[in-house]
């Protein structure tokens, strides 16, 4: 299978995994504050973080860093750059949108650990 229809089923795994994570977070009222996310700015959230860091991480990154730490660089760099994305796109506190962006990528990437696609 072609390296790219392997990153487009990642990448629609990864959106619904993650956007169920924003999901339980909100419904739950997780950070302990009202949040007034419309349906907009939820599915915004839902989409553009991953949209953007996924091509980096499996596209952009690789030649750059030494392959015994890529997992761990990338998947760091991935999850600060969310958290700023997420603190954005949701009006959320620094501390809260890391959280998240830690729970999400850690679903995300857990979920890929146990059911490779490939």
């Amino acid at each position: 299978m072609l390296p790219e229809v392997r990153f487009v089923q990642a990448l629609a795994v990864t959106l619904f995994l993650e956007a169920g994570v924003l999901l339980v977070f909100w419904k739950l009222n997780a950070f302990r504050i009202k949040p007034s996310w419309k349906p907009r700015e939820w599915l915004a959230a839902a989409i553009i973080p991953s949209t953007l860091t996924l091509p980096y991480l499996w596209f952009v990154l690789p030649p750059f860093v030494n392959s015994a730490y890529y997992i761990l660089f990338g998947e760091v760099l991935v999850t600060l750059a969310e958290t700023l994305l997420l603190s954005y796109l949701l009006r959320l506190k620094l501390r809260n949108a890391l959280v998240l962006s830690v729970a999400a990528n850690t679903v995300s990437y857990s979920v890929g650990l146990l059911v490779p696609l490939f």
